[in-house]
């Protein structure tokens, strides 16, 4: 993977890894396993995509929505995020 990424680096691309499920590959199914490929890697051009579809199935306690520009994104953002507080459990 290091000479791949050192090629990308030299084209001034930055690789991204897509978590995928257990279902799917048997391999970089959680965020921890991204993290440790990344890490290993010891280069700067390689990010993690943390797909949320996929981190439901292998990396439990995470919340999400989408959400529209209506009326703007700071004001979804806001009521969305005051929605989704009764579903956070204090503490």
């Amino acid at each position: 993977m290091c000479e791949i990424l050192d090629y990308a680096l030299k084209q001034g691309v930055e690789l991204i890894i897509e978590l995928v499920n257990r279902y799917e590959i048997n391999f970089i199914n959680n965020i921890s396993n991204g993290v440790k490929i990344i890490k290993k890697s010891k280069k700067n051009n390689i990010k993690l995509m943390p797909d949320i579809f996929h981190i439901n199935i292998e990396d439990i306690g995470w919340l999400s929505v989408e959400i529209l520009s209506k009326p703007d994104l700071d004001s979804a953002a806001k009521k969305s995020i005051e929605y989704l507080r009764k579903f956070i459990p204090k503490g």
